[in-house]
């Protein structure tokens, strides 16, 4: 049988292990070979937690993406997964091919922060377009490379969106839907926070019905912490020294003249407070007050620049989302504490 693809062609063979309600488009490519982007050694839970994803994984499936986007967008990726979409350039003339007009402005520019504005202006494009909210990767997840597999779910469902769309197919718009993710305000009070405020009390919210909640908004999705990766932050929320936080505290109120908030991921996470203490050992930051997402990473990301000037070696330094998402706020600690020791 046939395969009927987005561009209107008709391939063959149709793919009969596809799972998805319709066959997916498929384009016959060279053997290519896809790879996880390589990254540092990683040891313990997390090591095993990424093994697992990199096993999660499809090169087969990938390689039907490459083609798929090729022929769409018009582009010409090959070679490592990960780098060859990390900029981020490629996705947003995929939907700008599927929806024109989806994406204005895709920056060529070569800085992190632009590459992940491109990647945030793909995926705020997506519900629009029929994508749920529950099935969007993450930005860290490709620009990183910390969840590949996730980024594949996501573009393999909008490869079937859009076949669906072209076989007449009206699929709605999912970007008024919620997800667990624009309802973090409603579980932030139940989780606990590393470095700031104790869980609210229970009575507030039972856990059951938490649990519950979390079931049917996506349980297992990245943004949650579950099985292996909720141990790996158990451990470091156990090893989380606040003591030390108090003194840092003290230390950036003293550099700033500003008061550093009770929860101290969140007042740090814009950057602004950091830079400041850059500047005022020397550095000349130019420090954005943007409440942008990929501004505020900017901003971080500057600070460790500064923190490369004054000679802090890589096994010290937090990298962005560690503090940006607060996924690793001991590193952050062990980092403002040797940077506190050389200023």
């Amino acid at each position: 049988s046939l395969c009927v693809c987005v561009c209107g062609c008709h391939h063959k063979p149709f793919i009969p292990q596809c799972r998805e309600e319709l066959p997916r488009p498929y384009h016959p490519l060279p053997s290519l070979h896809f790879t996880m982007a390589e990254r540092g050694p990683e040891y313990g839970d997390l090591a095993e937690r990424n093994a697992k994803l990199a096993a999660k994984f499809d090169n087969t499936l990938a390689a039907s993406i490459f083609g798929w986007i090729n022929e769409t967008a018009g582009t010409d990726l090959s070679g490592d997964f990960q780098e060859a979409l990390k900029d981020g350039q490629a996705l947003c003339k995929l939907i700008n091919a599927l929806a024109p007009g989806s994406v204005k402005g895709i920056s060529a520019s070569k800085a992190p922060f632009k590459q992940m504005e491109n990647i945030s202006k793909f995926l705020e494009a997506l519900p629009a377009y029929g994508v749920r909210q529950t099935d969007l990767f993450q930005t860290a997840a490709l620009f990183e490379g910390t969840n590949l597999a996730q980024v594949l779910s996501t573009l393999e469902n909008l490869r079937r969106i859009a076949a669906q769309k072209a076989d007449g197919v009206d699929v709605p718009s999912q970007a008024n839907s919620s997800s667990v993710f624009q309802k973090k305000d409603k579980v932030d009070k139940w989780l606990p926070k590393r470095g700031g405020a104790p869980l609210a009390d229970k009575k507030d919210k039972p856990l059951a019905e938490f649990n519950k909640f979390t079931e049917k908004e996506g349980a297992g999705k990245e943004g949650n912490a579950y099985g292996d990766l909720a141990e790996r932050m158990a451990k470091l929320d156990a090893k989380y020294d606040k003591g030390l936080e108090d003194e840092l505290r003290t230390w950036i109120q003293g550099q700033t003249g500003k008061t550093v908030g009770e929860d101290f991921q969140e007042s740090l996470k814009d950057g602004v407070l950091l830079c400041e203490v850059a500047n005022k050992n020397g550095a000349s930051i130019k420090i954005n007050t943007n409440k942008m997402a990929f501004k505020q990473r900017e901003n971080i990301d500057n600070f460790l620049k500064f923190c490369d000037t004054k000679g802090l070696v890589s096994s010290d330094k937090f990298q962005v989302t560690d503090l940006y998402e607060g996924s690793n706020m001991v590193q952050v600690l062990t980092t403002l504490n040797a940077l506190q020791r050389k200023c």
